[in-house]
């Protein structure tokens, strides 16, 4: 099936593009409840005008098919729904017929998105410039071919649910020869809203088992997608999600494979991951060596900080989010608690406690009538009940405390706020806040957030309390949110894709962010930080590389925590393989052809940093074991050394760009330079290879490696040689003398092959290889598609 579409070049369209920001995407700026700054409103139309670009013209004569995808990321809640609309309005603007909006798994988000559109496009106002249809069949076959017929206007907006019934249903009505003869002259887009869900294959996995022979197997929603795909002549399939993992790790041959990017960027006003699980750790800190620092010195199993109690006021350091007990963490089977933990109470007393603030005490300058809070305890409906049935106890009983002016509520309350104050100062005294709780525990709704929940209607209490599981975990909208309380905690590793989509509490917050509160178990807390480490990198990366070709040529590669599994693995067409960037690991440049090259890039390059070399030096008695030491610029490194050394097996080269990926992520936090160690003072240093056979579906291959480029331990004789991979960080006095703070560390080694029993040629011949130690503090782990 996915054989009929042809890939077309993004560069050529890129270089063909003239899209014109008129009429319509003004107006839909203009016509947004909270306005937004020039700065927005520029980067938005500047963004969409860059994915327009990359899209199939308006108008096609040709017959051919001709298709291609491409994706667009954003953070979690940071206005992707905008960015889709002002591409919509600029289709409108130039001419587009059609744009179809694949809008969630379920009617709710359907309805929710098309609700958006019509009101941000103004379906009122412009009503002959677009024309919307809903889930459409074989009755309204008519009213979308009177509309195409029409050549001027309108533009028609299909918002369609994520259902093979419904994707069927669709790609039916295209296939009608009229309708078919008249979109084939037309350039049609199709956006699909959180497209790492439910759209990509969950039989790849299952098919990459089988022979050739063997027939494919495809999941319906996939089936109905490609399906709509294939009675389209001429279309961009785009890609909106926040969390691309699934995306970018799914088979390059593919239909739904992206060949083209965009990656947003959020106002100002944008409150995400790097708020909660970055900012929030460096506050305070004049120069913090890592952003994940303070997390790295905990053991990998979080439940540990329970029993150390340093750890444990470390991690109370954080402002905005809380950790939650471990022997209060919920699990419906392992752990599924009895009675209301005591850090639920304490949340729901916070979440009082700042609606006051908010939508009384500061309602006049923040214009906020209603704050809500999200408890998640589990996917499982008996876990929602079960936290249903103690709000319903709880807000009661303190109703009725309350007036019967309970000394114990009262003085948990003031707890509650003083440790509050103790983070931001409110500016109110408890007295003046705790006057409104009686209004607001009259004045409160409780929303079990399940399959067949109606829309909320927001304005009908003061504070909304949503008790869900998957129904929030994506896509939904949850006004003025201010506290989320998680304590699931998974029994094995959780996938990065799932525990982000979850985030509902990121979003444009900053007015009130010091309001807003998590409470998250340790584990959750330590998954997140490596989260939003990840997601820096990757997006750091993307944003370098303008063609995403360049992604795919590193082997599909992502940065990622070893707590967590990138996304599901039935989508993926192969298994998945791991580099760890931590402590010592070395190349293997054996080739003959590169050795005087890269020996003479080895001198070329001590040339280069001699000023920054003041007769620094590693003594340990013998002549090989005297050090030349410089601390360069990183970047200096990467430009003339890294990326100029000649390798010569393909498992070198992509751990040297995982290494040029490794270095543009530390700078980005902060790191500038590395420290360069000239081993023996160039002098060459005997050493073995080795060789060992590798199987592969070709036959059998032979590798050589290095034995061991390191010296030795030889603590006996003074002075005490910690061994060659432990040089400045194994010996204090060095790491206190070079003011080591987890840098980089590279040592240029200079071999003279002693032995080699399966090519003895090779006996004798001098090379010049690199060996790198990466800093537990700072170390990074990506993953690749084993192909």
């Amino acid at each position: 099936m996915a054989q009929e579409v042809k890939i077309i070049s993004t560069k050529k369209m890129k270089n063909a593009c003239n899209i014109v920001a008129a009429e319509l995407n003004t107006f839909l700026f203009a016509n947004q409840e909270n306005p937004l700054p020039n700065s927005v409103v520029q980067s938005v139309r500047e963004q969409s005008i860059n994915i327009l670009c990359k899209c199939v013209k308006a108008s096609y004569p040709n017959s051919a098919k001709i298709s291609e995808t491409g994706l667009v990321i954003g953070y979690v809640q940071s206005g992707k729904t905008l960015s889709f609309t002002s591409v919509i309005s600029l289709a409108a603007d130039n001419n587009y017929k059609l744009v179809i909006v694949l809008a969630g798994r379920d009617i709710l988000l359907l309805d929710q998105t098309d609700k958006r559109l019509k009101k941000d496009l103004g379906q009122t106002k412009n009503k002959r410039k677009y024309s919307f249809f809903k889930n459409p069949g074989s009755t309204e076959k008519n009213d979308i071919l009177t509309q195409l017929e029409n050549t001027r206007k309108p533009t028609l907006i299909i918002t369609v649910l994520k259902h093979q019934k419904y994707l069927n249903d669709l790609a039916g009505l295209f296939s009608q020869p009229k309708i078919a003869s008249i979109i084939s002259r037309y350039g049609v887009l199709i956006i699909d809203d959180e497209a790492d869900q439910a759209s990509l294959n969950t039989k790849a996995l299952k098919n990459s088992k089988k022979e050739t022979w063997e027939k494919d197997e495809f999941s319906a929603i996939y089936d109905g997608i490609v399906n709509l795909r294939n009675n389209l002549n001429y279309h961009s399939y785009i890609q909106y999600t926040a969390t691309p993992q699934a995306n970018l790790l799914y088979d390059y041959l593919d239909i739904l494979s992206p060949k083209w990017h965009e990656v947003l960027k959020p106002g100002d006003a944008y409150t995400g991951g790097k708020t909660f699980f970055k900012d929030q750790i460096d506050k305070g800190n004049k120069k913090p060596k890592f952003k994940n620092q303070f997390l790295l010195g905990l053991k990998d199993n979080f439940s540990t900080i329970y029993q150390n109690n340093d750890d444990e006021k470390l991690i109370g350091k954080l402002d905005l989010v809380r950790v939650i007990p471990i022997d209060e963490t919920y699990h419906p089977t392992e752990r599924p608690l009895e009675t209301a933990p005591e850090s639920l109470r304490e949340c729901l007393r916070s979440f009082l406690i700042n609606a006051s603030i908010l939508t009384e005490l500061r309602n006049a300058e923040l214009g906020m009538d209603h704050v809500s809070m999200i408890i998640h305890f589990h996917s499982y409906t008996s876990s929602s009940n079960k936290a249903q049935g103690w709000l319903q106890n709880i807000f009661p009983q303190w109703l009725k405390d309350y007036k019967r002016n309970d000394v114990a509520l009262k003085k948990d309350f003031k707890e509650t706020f003083l440790e509050e104050e103790k983070v931001f100062k409110s500016g109110f005294n408890f007295d003046e806040i705790y006057s409104n709780i009686e209004f607001i525990l009259t004045n409160y709704k409780i929303h079990l957030v399940l399959a067949g929940t109606e829309e909320i209607e927001w304005d009908n209490a003061q504070a909304h309390i949503l008790i869900g599981g998957m129904k929030l975990d994506r896509g939904f909208t949850v006004e003025n949110l201010t506290h989320t309380y998680m304590p699931r905690y998974s029994v094995s590793s959780s996938q990065a894709d799932t525990i982000q989509q979850r985030c509902r509490f990121f979003g444009f917050k900053k007015k009130y962010i010091e309001n807003c509160r998590v409470y998250l178990p340790g584990d959750a807390i330590c998954e997140y930080t490596d989260y939003v480490n990840d997601e820096e990198d990757l997006r750091s990366f993307l944003s370098k590389h303008d063609d995403l070709q360049d992604f795919f040529d590193t082997k599909q590669t992502l940065s990622l925590s070893p707590r967590l599994q990138p996304t599901r693995k039935n989508i993926l067409s192969h298994s998945l393989v791991g580099n760890h960037l931590k402590g010592t690991k070395y190349f293997n440049p054996l080739a003959l052809s590169s050795f005087s090259y890269n020996i003479a890039l080895k001198k070329s390059f001590l040339n280069r940093i001699k000023k920054y070399n003041s007769k620094i030096q590693i003594k340990h008695g013998t002549t090989d074991r005297v050090h030349d030491v410089y601390q360069i610029p990183i970047k200096l490194f990467k430009e003339e050394l890294l990326n100029k050394i000649q390798l010569d097996s393909p498992i070198e080269l992509l751990f040297k760009k995982k290494i040029g990926r490794y270095i543009d992520f530390i700078i980005d936090e902060g790191k500038d330079s590395c420290f360069i160690i000239n081993m023996s003072q160039g002098n060459e240093r005997g050493r073995k290879i080795i060789s060992r056979k590798l199987k592969n579906k070709s036959g059998e291959e032979t590798i050589y490696k290095i034995d061991n480029p390191f010296s030795g331990k030889d603590q006996k004789t003074p002075p005490r040689w910690p061994d060659d991979k432990s040089l400045i960080v194994g010996d204090p006095k060095y790491s206190k003398l070079f003011k080591y703070d987890d840098e980089l560390i590279v040592q240029l080694h200079t071999i003279k092959i002693t032995e080699c029993k399966d090519s003895p040629k090779l006996k004798g011949e001098i090379f010049f290889t690199l060996s790198f130690y990466f800093p537990p503090a700072m170390a990074r782990r990506y993953v690749a598609l084993n192909k």
